[in-house]
């Protein structure tokens, strides 16, 4: 009869199999741990080191900066905001809290950050959530926030985006040009339809300022890097200017016998340009630079 008895080899992998098991089970949670130990739970979480960097370089470099590294406090670098100020550490890692950075974020905060402005509610958030979860710094968006983006690259805006950025009443009265989005819409003040008689479109970003020349026959629309002046006769484009712009333009102004047209541009948070175009050759003829945060800038 044969023998069905185990041979002593037969049952040797189980032990091992079973050992390999015990092992594993034990060693999952610390796995797990590491596993999942830097990598952010959702979408939001990853943003925030990014977002935090892109509040703290238009907020407060202005003033934390190598130049003038107001109150001792120093916030252009990781190292800086951990040291703190002349009173000692402004940020506690993982207690934002009671960290004096957020405190002063305050409205009613005494002294108040940032001094002449008050932070929305999300901003504060993204930083208290930035400094819970380490306040992880971020040298990528540091250098990507502020970059001059080509004219060419931008998109197109979405077509419900309409807000009013800009507003400009002609010299008699009759028309109020308004920028929304990147249309400017000519109202007929005399109307009581909403309707705009005519509406030109051809900027690539939001219209954020607009100007009537003393005559009411041109109206000079400005948006990101690119000046238009329209003829209001003719109900078109006469020039485009783009000539060295580097950045939104903010303001516009004729003169009051329409021989120059001055412009505002520059980069948010480090420099404002004053540009004066001749009216007759739509050349720029003088600029002014003005910036917060300047290398050669006297100290004050």
């Amino acid at each position: 009869m044969e023998d069905l008895s185990p041979r002593p080899g037969d049952l040797e992998p189980f032990p091992v199999v079973r050992r390999r098991a015990i092992i594993f089970l034990l060693l999952w949670p610390i796995l797990v741990s590491l596993i999942f130990k830097n990598t952010p739970s959702n979408a939001a979480e990853a943003q925030i080191a990014p977002q935090a960097m892109v509040i703290l370089k238009a907020n407060c470099f202005g003033c934390h900066n190598e130049e003038k590294k107001k109150g001792g406090l120093l916030l252009t670098s990781r190292v800086g905001l951990l040291k703190g100020n002349e009173d000692g550490p402004v940020v506690q890692i993982g207690k934002a809290d009671q960290s004096k950075l957020i405190q002063a974020l305050a409205a009613d905060a005494d002294p108040h950050m940032p001094p002449k402005k008050q932070l929305s509610d999300k901003q504060i958030s993204v930083l208290r959530n930035w400094i819970d979860g380490g306040a992880a710094w971020d040298e990528k968006a540091l250098a990507t926030f502020g970059k001059v983006t080509p004219l060419e690259r931008l998109g197109s805006l979405p077509s419900d985006y309409e807000p009013v950025l800009a507003l400009a009443m002609s010299p008699d009265g009759k028309w109020l040009a308004a920028g929304r989005g990147d249309v400017i819409a000519l109202y007929d003040t005399a109307s009581t339809n909403l309707t705009p008689e005519f509406a030109f479109r051809e900027h690539r970003d939001a219209v954020q300022s607009l100007a009537w020349d003393a005559a009411g026959s041109r109206l000079a629309s400005g948006a990101y890097r690119e000046v238009l002046i329209w003829n209001l006769e003719s109900h078109k484009r006469e020039q485009r200017l783009t000539n060295s712009l580097i950045g939104r333009i903010t303001a516009l102004k004729f003169s009051p016998d329409g021989s120059v047209l001055a412009s505002a541009d520059g980069l948010a948070t480090k420099s404002g340009i004053l540009r004066i175009w001749d009216t007759a050759s739509w050349t720029p003829t003088r600029r002014w630079r003005s910036c917060g945060v300047c290398p050669n800038r006297s100290k004050r």
